[in-house]
């Protein structure tokens, strides 16, 4: 072991971080050592090499340029590494030993508020769980957005979809917690000690934050699990950035029943803002946003992902969006929106201290666009829009004094200095100009002291040994003044020195490093005085975001056509010529637009037609549709209208769970059960080709007894797309209709028409899907005389025997109606006791052997 004074402090160090790759600073470079270095250097393909030791062994080691640090850092954040970064806190000083390090920031995925780190539009979140009996406590926490909330659910199922919605970068369990196995890959896992989650401390930690005496003022005081999960969040995230989150100054409730729920399934099959293969794009979210801002990207995501059930939020997203319509406040605020910072994450990172110069730039910038747009607002008489004008206050002061502090282009790094403007500090400018005379006053010393001495060939010079000196030729004759004091004998000189030039050595020596560290003292001072304009600051930042994702809404809504929905209370959904905006998008021939109607009156649709007929799109831009108008959108319609939604379910596509040992159909059937409990009457649910993952007959009871309960039980909203021709019996049930894709054929061909018609399909035409698909002519000739086989064997069989759904009016009403032939043709008065209980028993007879037959 290496018991050098540096590597005894470098393990001194990363013993009270074993956990998190140290990034250790040596000079110009960070060097990890060890295990961190051997781990470090296969993340990011580094060469490792070694240092030697007194004992003779070798230490593994590998490093990074301290300029160049970031881009390795957030390689290593992407693939959820954490990192405490110890850095040099003095220059090197020969002979006095290492110099003093330490930890001035630990990185975890879920703690971000670097702009380097976390790409732009999304977030760095923070998802903390909490179970100690059956139901379940949440805590999300954003550090980059100040935005901190709570919940708690009831079922597994409802803890996936919360995860899957606010899609955390990292994640918090209690120790040996079963919970640990519900956190998706790719995502940071921490296990935290049970005691972090106690709820009585919990509550003394957030009151302590909040300074306040009770939580009832949030709302949560009646959320135990949500307060034990956000005590535990908070405490880990202060523990990493080393100090308290001023600008985390609230804390909110989130509720199910505020928003539709939406479970991990429905959000891959709808595509929101993730395709199922991962990338970002074509989605919903990605053709909705003309966004100019990262917070308004962030805004409109949020909204997309949660749509609100709260109608009269709703509908002032809506009013407002239609008002940016009419007065094109969206082309007016354009440009003032497009020269917007991120004002959000500036503010937090004001709020920690960790805000660059070129931040408060950005601040002084965009605060001086407000009153335009405030302006531009006001002029309006739309409640959400005046709402957002009101706060977005007059920040005249706040401006004033960043102009004042700061030059119009600050340098990347503080320890550079020169970002305070000249003027602002009259002590800093006065080292300053000490830098920028010394060259000045040296020359006119040199002049006057050559005109004071008579002689030409005195010099004035530096060296980093004996400072500032004053260099006379031993060959001049001249005698040097009485003030001269020697300092140095050459060969051929001899130098000397000035109690002026001393004090100017004095001065101009450290006067650099003094002008530094008053300007990061006056700086830190500016950042004081700026906490006081935090809360005011963070609501100005969100209103800017609402109006951002407003005016994308709007101008997404006016440039592909949507039309305002209407919201009644009655449940249902009706619309006419509507499309799924995506597939319309980015599709290659022109999008073929349908109507629906679903009530009371048809409540479940049984879907039918051809492969790749466009039932499947059918059902999504059905979801779409809702899910648009409940985030405040318009609609991708000609017209529209909506009953209260409380959750969106689809059973769409089929893939097995490996890690889970789950098959493909019993994953099915777990989603299904998933939607059957939690489906109610005001649900959305999509179903396609439910039952296809097990025998035929076990399938087709199966989507018969689905479809019934859909229709009978939770009288959900249901689209109800099958391959199974028997299920269209059920359109002959009340609130239960047919409707189907329309398909022709054409010389031989079949030609998809995408259109909806009422009634039930009359083919599938799988086979010609096939040829289409490129399967062999010889495999498919096979086929079509198969088809022809089972297609007589099904008929022969419908003929002496019932089906699995046939209904009583076709056999049993059969028998039935002879019997009832048979009582009416009788005379009850004239049949004797022993020709009444003959007829009994030929009745009873005939239903054994009805019975019988069956």
């Amino acid at each position: 072991m290496d018991s050098t004074p540096i590597m005894s402090q470098y393990r001194r160090i990363k013993s009270a971080h074993p956990d998190e790759l140290l990034f250790f600073q040596l000079g110009d470079f960070y060097e990890l050592f060890y295990e961190d270095a051997r781990h470090a250097a296969s993340l990011l393909d580094l060469t490792l090499t070694s240092r030697s030791t007194a004992a003779g062994g070798r230490i593994p080691m590998c490093g990074v340029p301290k300029h160049a640090s970031e881009t390795y850092l957030a390689r290593l954040l992407k693939q959820g590494q954490s990192v405490a970064i110890c850095d040099q806190l003095e220059e090197s000083q020969s002979g006095k030993g290492p110099v003093a390090r330490e930890v001035t920031r630990v990185l975890t995925p879920g703690t971000l508020v670097e702009d380097a780190f976390i790409e732009q539009g999304t977030e760095s979140g923070l998802l903390a769980l909490w179970q100690p009996r059956e139901r379940f406590g949440l805590s999300y926490l954003s550090l980059a957005a100040g935005d901190f909330r709570l919940s708690e659910v009831d079922t597994r199922e409802e803890l996936l979809a919360e995860i899957v919605r606010l899609n955390p970068s990292e994640m918090l369990v209690a120790k040996d917690s079963s919970l640990k196995g519900l956190v998706p890959s790719g995502i940071s896992v921490q296990e935290l000690d049970a005691l972090d989650f106690d709820p009585a401390s919990a509550e003394r930690l957030l009151l302590e934050h909040f300074g306040v005496d009770s939580l009832s003022g949030f709302g949560c005081d009646r959320f135990g699990l949500g307060v034990a999960a956000a005590g535990a969040v908070l405490k880990y995230a202060e523990r990493r950035i080393g100090q308290r989150a001023p600008h985390v100054n609230g804390i909110r409730v989130s509720r199910r029943q505020d928003r539709i729920h939406m479970d991990a399934s429905t959000r891959r099959a709808l595509e929101i803002d993730v395709r199922p293969d991962g990338s970002r794009a074509p989605t919903l979210y990605s053709i909705m946003n003309a966004t100019r801002t990262a917070m308004g990207a962030r805004r409109l995501r949020e909204w997309l992902c949660a749509p609100s059930r709260i109608l009269d939020e709703v509908l002032d997203r809506q009013a407002a969006v239609s008002e940016i319509l009419h007065s094109q406040i969206d082309l007016a605020t354009s440009s003032p929106l497009s020269e917007f910072g991120d004002t959000e994450r500036i503010v937090s990172r004001l709020g920690l201290r960790s805000v660059s110069p070129r931040d408060l730039v950005k601040l002084r910038r965009s605060l001086s666009l407000l009153p335009h747009i405030v302006s531009l607002l006001e002029a309006t008489a739309c409640p959400k829009l005046l709402d957002i004008a009101s706060k977005c206050p007059d920040y005249e002061a706040e401006i004033a004094l960043l102009g004042r502090a700061l030059v119009n282009e600050p340098p990347a790094l503080l320890r550079d200095g020169g970002y305070l403007a000249d003027g602002y500090d009259a002590e800093l400018d006065r080292l300053r100009g000490v830098q920028r005379n010394a060259q000045h006053f040296l020359a006119q010393l040199e002049a006057d002291e050559r005109l004071r001495t008579g002689n030409p060939g005195l010099k004035v010079g530096y060296n980093r040994v004996h400072g500032y000196y004053i260099e006379v030729s031993r060959a001049s004759r001249t005698p040097v003044p009485d003030n001269y004091i020697p300092r140095q004998t050459l060969k051929n000189a001899q130098r000397y020195t000035l109690p002026e030039l001393k004090d100017f050595e004095s001065e101009a020596l450290s006067s650099e490093s003094r002008a530094i560290a008053l300007e990061s003292a006056l700086y830190q001072k500016l950042l004081e005085t700026l906490q006081t304009s935090l809360p005011a600051l963070k609501e100005t930042a969100s209103a800017i975001a609402d109006l951002d994702a407003l005016q994308s809404l709007a101008r997404r809504s006016r440039e592909l056509g949507f039309c305002a929905p209407a919201f009644v209370t009655d449940r249902g959904i009706d619309y006419r010529a509507g499309w799924h905006p995506v597939v319309a998008e980015h599709g290659t021939t022109p999008f073929i637009r349908n109507d629906l109607r679903l009530d009371d009156e048809a409540g479940l649709l049984i879907i039918t037609g051809p492969n790749m007929g466009g039932k499947s799109t059918y059902m999504r831009q059905t979801a779409i549709i809702a899910l648009l108008a409940y985030a405040g959108s318009w609609v991708p319609a000609e017209e529209a209208k909506l009953g209260p939604i409380d959750a969106i379910f689809t059973r769409i596509g089929a893939s097995d769970d490996l890690t889970q040992g789950r098959s493909t159909f019993m994953t099915e059937m777990s989603e299904t059960a998933n939607l059957l409990h939690n489906a109610s009457a005001e649900s959305l649910v999509l179903i396609d080709e439910i039952g296809r993952g097990t025998s035929t007959y076990d399938g087709l009871a199966l989507a018969f007894a689905i479809a019934k309960h859909l229709a009978e039980q939770s009288r959900s909203l249901c689209l109800f797309a099958t391959h199974y021709f028997e299920l269209t019996a059920l359109g002959e049930s009340p609130s239960i209709c047919n409707v189907h894709l329309s398909a022709a054929e054409h010389s031989q061909e079949i030609v998809f028409l995408y259109k909806v018609e009422p009634g039930p399909a009359s083919r599938s035409y799988g086979i010609e899907v096939a040829r289409r698909a490129g399967v062999p002519k010889s495999l498919l000739e096979n086929a079509r005389q198969e088809l022809e086989k089972l297609e007589s064997r099904l008929v022969e069989s419908e003929r002496v025997a019932p089906t699995l759904f046939d209904t009583p009016s076709q056999h049993e009403n059969n028998r039935a109606q002879k019997v009832v032939d048979r009582l009416l043709s009788l005379d009850a008065d004239g049949l004797t006791p022993r020709q009444a209980q003959a007829l009994l028993y030929e009745l009873i007879a005939s239903a054994k052997d009805g019975d019988a037959e069956h």
